[in-house]
């Protein structure tokens, strides 16, 4: 499977190492797989195919980036996982300061696998 590609456009060169704080390496997240697959599965059981974008929408990220991270490396029986690569979506989230947060990255589908999820 590929993996997919986050563009991170948008950060003038050299100011990156100004806004990152070290600290933010030991405050690192644990997100447990098991909600957001059983989120992929609920939706799944509404429809056939749910994309990522949509999904979060309805269900907005509490974790940011780890919580992405994760949905992005799901792994389940009942579904698959479908990066398209010619078409891009964009997945917001706030950050606890209030900061708004956007990944840019290929379409993900998740699709029920077999005839249930």
């Amino acid at each position: 499977m590929r993996k997919p590609r986050i563009a991170s456009e948008g950060h003038p060169p050299g100011r990156a190492a100004e806004e990152t704080d070290p600290a933010a390496l030991f405050e690192q997240v644990y997100v447990d797989p098991g909600p957001l697959r059983e989120a992929v599965r609920a939706a799944l059981r509404r429809t056939s195919q749910v994309g990522l974008a949509e999904l979060v929408t309805g269900l907005p990220l509490t974790h940011g980036l780890a919580e992405l991270v994760g949905y992005l490396s799901l792994r389940d029986e009942g579904f698959r996982t479908v990066f398209d690569d010619g078409h891009q979506e964009q997945v917001s989230w706030s950050e606890p300061d209030g900061r708004i947060r956007t990944a840019t990255l290929p379409r993900v589908t998740f699709t029920r696998a077999g005839g249930q999820a």
